[in-house]
């Protein structure tokens, strides 16, 4: 009865240290799924927790933030850069960019972009660029408006001229107290002043072009009239200061006093 009872007790002893095993395995494994447990471990025995997934996941944007950051502003200096780098080294630059948008980008190639760049001093190109595009414009603009000019005026008086002196772009074509003066070219009326017996009229002939036809008399025209090429305008006057006849004659051009006789013809004219 004894031996009974004793293998009665080692029998239920080990039931209860196999009921304390899988409690403890059974709560650890409940444990590793708790929101507060910070930690676990993956199949290779490493550890790691839902902070350092944060962490990760925080890195993770922060790098593609810089990554698309640094590209953007790679490709707005290639872009830039095409404008102003010689034709030359545009196919280099183009293969150069390709190969920076098909690669993965990093500080280095940031750094290395820009160090090639450095070679080229782009403002002083982009100066260069502007200032010889402005000087083809003009050259483009004045040779079109002189063969067109060449082809739709007349000379406002013909007699004698005279360039004048100093500042002043224009000429002094002397005529006859009462001579007729014709208009250039077709235009509007732009401006009529008078003073002192003397009248001036500025006409706008369009394409920037405009002349002035200065100490005139008996001049009957008014702001905005259409006015056609030698159409009559009005009569020449006697010179200020001078016992001269004739009147002024002026072309301008973008705003700003040209020769006239870069424009015009004057070799009707007798130069005085």
């Amino acid at each position: 009865m004894s031996d009974y009872r004793s293998q009665y007790e080692k029998y239920y002893k080990n039931i209860m240290k196999q009921g304390k095993g899988r409690s403890v395995g059974h709560n650890s494994k409940i444990n590793e799924y708790l929101p507060f447990n910070n930690t676990r471990s993956n199949s290779k025995g490493k550890t790691y927790g839902m902070g350092s997934d944060n962490i990760k996941k925080q890195t993770s944007v922060t790098t593609k933030l810089i990554r698309q950051l640094t590209a953007s502003v790679v490709l707005l200096v290639l872009f830039f850069s095409l404008k102003v780098i010689p034709l030359q080294k545009t196919k280099e630059v183009y293969n150069f960019s390709k190969q920076v948008l098909n690669h993965k980008i990093t500080y280095n190639n940031a750094i290395e972009t820009f160090n090639r760049l450095k070679t080229v001093n782009l403002k002083d190109k982009a100066i260069e660029y502007i200032d010889v595009f402005k000087s083809k414009a003009k050259v483009i603009g004045e040779v079109r408006v002189k063969d067109k000019i060449k082809d739709e005026y007349c000379l406002p008086v013909l007699a004698s001229y005279v360039k004048l002196q100093g500042d002043i772009q224009g000429v002094l074509i002397q005529a006859k107290e009462g001579q007729q003066v014709v208009c250039s070219m077709d235009g509007t009326i732009r401006k009529v002043t008078a003073g002192e017996g003397k009248q001036d009229i500025l006409i706008d002939h369009g394409n920037g072009v405009e002349t002035y036809y200065g100490m005139l008399k008996n001049v009957n025209l008014k702001e905005g009239d259409q006015v056609k090429k030698g159409e009559y305008l009005g009569d020449c006057n006697k010179i200020e200061g001078s016992e001269k006849s004739g009147m002024i004659f002026k072309f301008i051009y973008m705003g700003k006093e040209q020769d006239p006789t870069e424009y015009l013809d004057f070799s009707n004219l007798q130069n005085a």
